[in-house]
């Protein structure tokens, strides 16, 4: 399934192919002019008669749901379709269609057992040269006929939409709980933008170095400190001395001179390095305050970042850092 029904003639050839569909049963009418192809028992039920002496032409096509029993009438112009009980105990019932595809009859039963045409003689009807056009339809199917339309009609006018899971459906907007890790996705990738990782400045591509920060009114002044201090010591280090102090000769290991605070090179003292990373953890608390101000949901760690404030203050003044 889908199935594909073929015609052979009488040596074994084929003559004709349809169309692959979900088709089960195959009925010819009582002069073979006619043939019907339909998908019944666990198929939607669609019926599609064919003219086999006009190159196959579909002329008809009607759907036929939960149908048990399915019959051509003995003059070759009408088919009966039944829902009988058991094989389904509910919409039990009968109707008669037309070749053309039109219905004629509707009758429904509490309970239906079985129905069926009464048998008479293929001589009485002579074979049809062309479809007769279809008679007028009882007032049973009014009902039926209008239904069917309002059906068709409601499903033509409502949108697709987009699929939504079951869990999701039939509730509103409101009772619809975003968890953080969906915020984030959305407003990353849903929307082009690059992925902002937790500790990165924004934008970072992975792997690329780090944009240099834009330095602050403190860390300039303490920059310009050092440079004076170090070009205080080069000229020092540059004019001679009378009488120069002995001194004893210092250790030296990879470069690094262990008697002093600072290392040959022009490397910056361990106090000044410490500065340097408290100065760095200030900047990112003052970043995290702003996050904050503006209402921006924060960490646990970087909640607790920001309570060090004062304990990275006082310790800035015990190294003799001032703003």
């Amino acid at each position: 399934m889908p199935a594909e029904t073929t015609f052979f003639d009488a040596r074994g050839n084929a003559i004709h192919s349809l169309p692959t569909a979900p088709r089960n049963t195959i009925l010819y009418s009582p002069h073979a002019r006619f043939v019907l192809v339909a998908g019944f028992g666990n198929l939607q039920g669609t019926v599609d008669v064919y003219d086999r002496q006009n190159k196959f032409k579909k002329i008809s096509s009607f759907e036929a749901s939960n149908t048990s029993v399915c019959e051509w009438s003995p003059c070759g112009r009408f088919i009966l379709t039944a829902t009988t009980s058991p094989r389904l105990r509910v919409d039990n019932g009968c109707k008669v269609w037309h070749a053309s595809g039109k219905l004629i009859y509707l009758s429904e039963y509490q309970e239906l057992l079985s129905i069926s045409w009464k048998p008479q003689k293929i001589e009485s009807f002579p074979a049809l040269r062309q479809l007769e056009e279809a008679p007028p339809a009882h007032e049973s199917t009014k009902e039926y006929t209008a239904k069917k339309a309002a059906q068709l009609a409601q499903a033509a006018a409502k949108p697709a939409g987009a699929y939504r899971p079951p869990h999701a459906r039939n509730s509103g907007s409101s009772t619809l709980r975003t968890t953080l890790y969906q915020k984030e996705m959305e407003s990353s990738f849903g929307s082009g933008a690059r992925r902002n990782v937790p500790g990165a400045p924004p934008g970072l591509v992975p792997g690329a170095p780090a944009p240099a920060q834009p330095e602050s009114k403190s860390a300039a002044k303490n920059r310009k400190k050092r440079e004076a201090k170090k070009q205080q010591q080069d000229e020092k280090s540059a004019t001679p001395e009378s009488t120069p102090a002995p001194s004893p000769a210092p250790t030296q290991t990879n470069g690094t001179e262990i008697g002093g605070g600072t290392v040959v090179g022009g490397v910056t003292s361990l106090e000044e390095k410490k500065i340097r990373s408290l100065l760095k953890k200030l900047r990112a608390i003052e970043t995290l305050k702003m996050k904050q101000a503006v209402g921006e949901p924060l960490e646990d760690t970087q909640v607790s970042k920001i309570k060090k404030e004062d304990e990275i203050r006082k310790e800035l003044n015990q190294l003799g850092w001032t703003d």
